[in-house]
């Protein structure tokens, strides 16, 4: 998918480059110690025997945090603003006697 990303061009930032290429690397050597029934003796020897509850606490603590970061953008999209709406929000408000910015619009009655 990351490839295919990059390939018609929608993604254009050279970091997300370097983690598909670290990420292709990664599973290429995998794939390829597997062919080769080499027996990678970096993990630890007991490193995918955990219990079912241990894979259901981690599958929820990784459903949670996207939920976490749908929200959270979701929160974020209330408060984005483009240049032209903080420029004009900017010549649009009134300081008052006490020094405070007024960004309200008051509209005369004609």
């Amino acid at each position: 998918m990351a490839g295919s990303m990059i390939y018609t061009g929608m993604v254009s930032n050279p970091l997300f480059y370097l983690i598909t290429l670290a990420g292709g690397y990664q599973s290429g050597m995998r794939l390829w110690n597997h062919h080769k029934g080499i027996v990678d003796t970096s993990l630890p020897l007991n490193f995918y025997n955990i219990t079912r509850s241990e894979k259901t606490v981690i599958g929820g603590s990784y459903f949670g945090l996207m939920g976490l970061l749908f929200t959270a953008m979701a929160v974020n999209r209330e408060y984005k603003r483009s240049p032209e709406q903080v420029r004009f929000e900017q010549s649009a408000s009134l300081v008052d006697a006490n020094g405070i910015h007024n960004t309200e619009i008051h509209h005369r009655d004609d």
